[in-house]
């Protein structure tokens, strides 16, 4: 990145962060989720969502316009008098860059996405990972952030777990031991958060369906790599106490994973119901979500008979997910707007 490009970058993003900071509290907070849930509303029903007074919702209003947070729509429906003005969220006042690792078809892919406040997609692309070294993902985000100046925060999807920032275990030999996130967030001065595959699925697969407290294990099994589980307990996400937890291809359970043909049905769904059924013993939630390019609806319902041979009592719901990339960058932008 040339030297006057970095300047222009490390001041434009520091403006941004440093309004990200918490300073908006109290009524300006308040006024401001709401507004973000409700999508629009006047100083009148800003007032009555957050239980503040007419006038203190209208201060905070004010305060956040003159900071771009939130804008002018036009005017509410008359009901006699003046109509009042409407405001929205501004969700494109800063993006965040979701970068996501990802075997697909048998190939390691990168998936590129721009996101706005809301987590709606601005830009989207993709390419081959041939390689997954530290510096790997440095032309991309790069050529983002010449792409897009209002990109304040980075998320980053990998398999692999990390302790203390470091990453140690990955499916990329080339990143282990990297402080992988902390190298990005130095070079490009900026937040950047570094999140594992299966537990921004997991955290996606709630988000986008609106299960605010759902206490579910989100199973992935990619061709070419064990499997993995994502936790979600009452809503939070569970990642143990080192961030180990999930390592589900790790346990003894009588598959061999870089051994198992996906086209034999049989030892298929054997194998996928030893993790299930572990996962449902030991966790008891609410759903057990199954996920991979090679299961289908007939290995989803064989799956849940040899669970249900295998548990005494109730079984959990069993759901097959389609698209799990659409849950990991779901999960991983979730993530990256925290860091804003």
């Amino acid at each position: 990145m040339g030297r006057k490009l970095y300047w222009y970058r490390l001041i434009k993003t520091t403006l941004i962060t440093e309004a990200y900071k918490p300073q908006h509290t109290g009524a300006a907070a308040l006024v401001l989720r709401a507004l973000k849930a409700m999508g629009c509303a006047t100083k009148q029903q800003l007032a009555q969502a957050t239980g503040l007074s007419v006038m203190a919702a209208g201060t905070a209003v004010e305060h956040l316009m003159e900071k771009g947070r939130v804008l002018v729509r036009g005017r509410a429906a008359a009901t006699g008098g003046r109509p009042a003005a409407e405001y929205v969220y501004n969700a494109d006042y800063a993006h965040a860059l979701v970068l996501c690792a990802f075997e697909e078809n048998g190939r390691d892919s990168l998936h590129l996405r721009t996101v706005d406040l809301m987590g709606r997609c601005v830009h989207r692309t993709a390419r081959p990972l041939e390689q997954a070294r530290l510096e790997s993902f440095a032309p991309d985000v790069e050529a983002a952030l010449t792409r897009d100046g209002k990109i304040a925060a980075m998320g980053f999807g990998l398999p692999g777990t990390q302790r203390l920032g470091r990453l140690e275990t990955s499916d990329y030999k080339g990143l282990l031991g990297t402080q992988f996130a902390g190298y990005y967030a130095a070079r490009f001065s900026m937040p950047v958060v570094l999140e594992n595959d299966v537990n921004a699925a997991a955290l996606g697969y709630c988000t986008l369906r609106g299960k605010t407290d759902a206490t579910l294990c989100y199973l992935y099994f990619p061709r070419r790599y064990g499997p993995g589980a994502g936790f979600v307990l009452q809503g939070r996400p569970f990642c143990g106490a080192g961030g180990f937890a999930g390592e589900i291809g790790r346990l003894p359970l009588g598959a061999d994973w870089k051994k198992l043909s996906w086209g034999a049905f049989s030892p298929v769904c054997h194998a996928v119901a030893m993790c299930a059924g572990t996962a449902a013993a030991f966790l008891d939630p609410e759903e057990i979500v199954l996920c991979g390019e090679m299961l289908n609806g007939t290995h989803l319902a064989q799956v849940r008979r040899q669970c249900a041979a295998m548990l005494a009592g109730p079984l959990p719901q069993f759901t097959l997910a389609k698209d799990f990339l659409e849950d990991y960058t779901a999960g991983v932008a979730g993530r990256a707007l925290e860091a804003l």
